[in-house]
């Protein structure tokens, strides 16, 4: 885990997530990209061990509230 092996406190950590930023994610397009590849199903890690939340759940770090993007990219 990033938090325990370089020593960064809790609050070091929720600072950061402001400068994650997802550039143009456009989830339409990697799933149709996906389809075209032959795939048939994708695994999505919605949840950091570290507590970082890709979707809208209700925890302290989330990529909803706490990130530029604003936006629930797995229910996309």
């Amino acid at each position: 885990m990033i938090m325990s092996d370089a020593h960064i406190s809790i609050p070091e950590y929720e600072s950061l997530a402001p400068a994650f930023h997802s550039g143009q994610l456009d989830a339409k397009a990697w799933v149709a990209a996906a389809k075209r590849g032959g795939m048939t199903y994708v695994v999505f890690t919605a949840k950091h061990h570290d507590g970082f939340a890709v979707a809208d759940e209700g925890d302290a770090i989330q990529v909803f509230d706490a990130t530029p993007l604003h936006r629930d990219p797995l229910r996309e």
